[in-house]
């Protein structure tokens, strides 16, 4: 009878320490958890904040392609009037003499 009083004393105390096993390996996946959901919050927030920059991004290309094909055109505009005062008027080096 002693040694069935033993083992269920020993069972009692390996239950125990399992039981607190457990406890604290649920306490660890809560933090894990936790830390996990922070992280994914975290990885949203940079999300909306990079297509931000691209939309930003995207604005600001249009705006420099805008100004680039302005350029252009201006500069063909005062290309043609320039050669067309060449044909009027000859050019510098003409006038000049060189």
């Amino acid at each position: 009878m002693v040694s069935d009083a033993e083992t269920i004393k020993a069972k009692i105390s390996e239950l125990a320490e399992t039981e607190l096993q457990t406890k604290q390996l649920v306490t660890k996946i809560n933090k894990l958890t936790s830390d996990l959901d922070r992280k994914q919050e975290d990885i949203s927030s940079l999300n909306k904040d990079l297509d931000w920059y691209k939309s930003k991004f995207e604005v600001l290309k249009k705006e420099v392609g805008d100004e680039e094909r302005k350029k252009v055109s201006e500069d063909k505009i005062s290309n043609k009037n320039s050669d067309q005062t060449d044909k009027e008027y000859g050019t510098l080096e003409s006038y000049v003499g060189v």
